[in-house]
């Protein structure tokens, strides 16, 4: 694991590189911008996704998580909270829920 302390990585509790000011902030920011995530709720189940999800991002962690075959995504109708089609690449937002049937 990664922990920051003023301008020290440290992996394991030991520092292993010393960066100038303006790249620690670029590492940090990198970091916390990896660390973010929504849930999406996928027909009763909810998934935790990385922030600017698609649909088919969601339909892949969801067969993966059920142990489905991944081959079947591509011929599914996806509706939205209200009963509309979706896109595979529509983008997905935080809390948003989506269904599908197989």
């Amino acid at each position: 694991m990664i922990k920051f302390r003023s301008r020290l990585i440290f992996a394991k509790s030991q520092p292993f590189i010393l960066l100038s000011h303006r790249n620690f902030v670029i590492l940090q920011r990198f970091f916390n911008h990896m660390r973010k995530t929504m849930k999406v709720k996928v027909n009763t189940r909810t998934l935790q996704l990385f922030e600017g999800a698609c649909v088919k991002n969601a339909l892949l962690r969801y067969f993966s998580v059920k142990k489905l075959d991944k081959q079947l995504i591509d011929d599914l109708e996806v509706y939205d909270a209200y009963g509309h089609v979706i896109d595979h690449d529509a983008p997905l937002k935080d809390g948003q829920q989506i269904t599908f049937e197989i």
